[in-house]
């Protein structure tokens, strides 16, 4: 059975309603299905593979590790002190010294600031996979009925 074909509440039957339930949309099978508001009997289309890698990933900028030593070294390489790369950059030295140290992690001002003074880069582009598309698993790995408790009704 197809990923898209699976009930989002169940997990266990194939879906045929698209749900409103609490706001949220969802695929729904015959049973599942009267757990909220009908909307439609078509299974929505399947998202083209741009858009689905548009919903996997998500970048950040951040600044490497070890930015500390990169900068000390690329400072002294240019004969610079702490003091006289304060004043090209307009900055504190004190900072620049617990920057250098990783005591303090660099403003991403400050990175760029450095990284143009230094010549050297400090500031990375991570890319994460937040896994809501397609993760190649025969059902999803968690559904609605996996979080939800339900309490009987009291007749």
């Amino acid at each position: 059975m197809d990923m898209d074909e699976i009930c989002e509440i169940c997990g266990k039957r194939k879906a045929i309603t698209k749900v409103l339930i609490e706001g949220a949309e969802m695929m729904a099978c015959a049973s599942c299905a009267n757990l909220g508001k009908k909307i439609s009997k078509s299974p929505p289309s399947k998202p083209t593979s741009q858009s689905y890698h548009k919903m996997r990933i998500r970048k950040e900028i951040d600044i490497v590790d070890g930015y500390g030593w990169r900068i000390k070294k690329a400072r002294q390489e240019l004969g610079l002190s702490l003091e006289e790369l304060a004043k090209k950059i307009n900055e504190k030295s004190g900072y620049l010294e617990m920057v250098e140290q990783e005591r303090t992690l660099p403003s991403l001002k400050l990175a760029k600031k450095l990284e143009a003074v230094l010549k050297i880069s400090l500031i990375t582009e991570v890319v994460q996979d937040v896994g809501i598309g397609k993760s190649g698993a025969k059902r999803p790995d968690l559904t609605l009925a996996d979080v939800v408790v339900f309490e009987k009704k009291k007749g």
